[in-house]
C-alpha cells in the first residue's frame, strides 16, 4: 500500500496504513528493535549487546574437498619417498650382486625404475613443499635426503610430521 506524508515522501506502508518505524521520527524508539544499533553505539532503547553469531562453516576455511585432497597429497608424497627409498636399496642390493656374483642384470633392471622414481620424488616435494609449509631449504633437504639409502624414509617421516600423524 503506498502512503503520502506531509514532508511529499512517498514509501510503502503496512497493511494497516502506518509507515515502516526506519521512515519515522522514532525510528530509535524501544519499540523498534531491528535497527541494528547497539547500546554500545548509544542507541535510546537497545539495552543489550546482540547475541554473537558463531559461523556455520569452520573458520579456517576447509571443506570436504580441501580435505579430500590434502589427505590425497600426503598419500601420493607418502608412496613416492617409500617406493624411492624402497628403490635405492633394491639397487643397493643389485649392487652387491653385481659386484660379488658378477651378475649386473639387476642394476640393467632396476637402476632406471630407480632413477624415475626419483625424479617423481623431486618433482612431488617441489609441487607440495609449499602446501606443506615447508622452507625451501627443507624441501631441498628432502631432496638430498632422497638421494642417500634410508633418507628418503626419513623424508616419510618428515612428511608424517607435517600432516599431523605422530608415530
Amino acid at each position: 500500500i503506498r502512503s503520502t506524508y506531509s514532508e511529499g515522501l512517498s514509501i510503502v506502508g503496512s497493511s494497516t496504513g502506518k509507515p515502516p518505524a526506519s521512515r519515522t521520527r522514532d525510528a530509535y524508539s524501544p519499540k523498534n528493535q531491528s535497527t541494528g544499533l547497539s547500546a554500545r553505539c548509544g542507541a535510546p532503547g537497545a539495552k543489550t549487546e546482540p547475541a554473537e553469531v558463531l559461523p556455520v562453516i569452520p573458520i579456517s576455511g576447509a571443506t570436504a574437498t580441501t580435505v579430500r585432497k590434502t589427505v590425497t597429497m600426503y598419500r601420493i608424497l607418502h608412496l613416492t619417498s617409500r617406493l624411492e627409498a624402497t628403490s635405492y636399496l633394491i639397487l643397493l642390493a643389485a649392487t652387491a650382486v653385481k659386484y660379488g656374483a658378477g651378475n649386473s642384470s639387476g642394476v640393467t633392471l632396476v637402476g632406471p625404475i630407480h632413477g624415475v622414481l626419483y625424479l617423481i620424488f623431486v618433482a612431488v616435494i617441489i609441487r607440495w613443499f609449499t602446501d606443506m609449509r615447508w622452507s625451501f631449504k627443507k624441501a631441498l633437504a628432502a631432496m638430498v635426503l632422497g638421494s642417500l639409502p634410508l633418507g628418503g624414509f626419513l623424508v616419510d617421516r618428515w612428511i608424517g610430521i607435517s600432516a599431523g600423524e605422530s608415530k
